[in-house]
């Protein structure tokens, strides 16, 4: 017993070491109640329009505002370059 708690204690020290240095994560009450009237008014409006309608549109949203994140970061690296106007 003494021995098998010795090993543990090895692998749990210095990952508890490291998971010490991130900070404590505070999530702010606003954002849980946005997120609660976002519930709400997705489950009042799913009797008119599905979920997986509410999903694709997110899903849509998301991704395009990621590329166009992704394309200014690459016409600002491209700007950059000297040689290139």
């Amino acid at each position: 017993m003494m021995i098998t708690e010795i090993i543990l204690n090895m692998m749990f020290t210095p990952v508890s070491f490291m998971i010490n240095f991130f900070p404590a994560l505070v999530i702010p009450t606003d954002l849980i109640g946005s997120l609660a009237g976002f519930v709400e008014l997705l489950a009042v409006s799913s009797y008119f329009i599905p979920i997986g309608v509410f999903q694709l549109c997110i899903i849509v949203f998301v991704a395009f505002h990621g590329m166009e994140f992704i394309i200014s970061i690459v016409n600002w690296v491209i700007s950059k370059i000297p040689t290139i106007s």
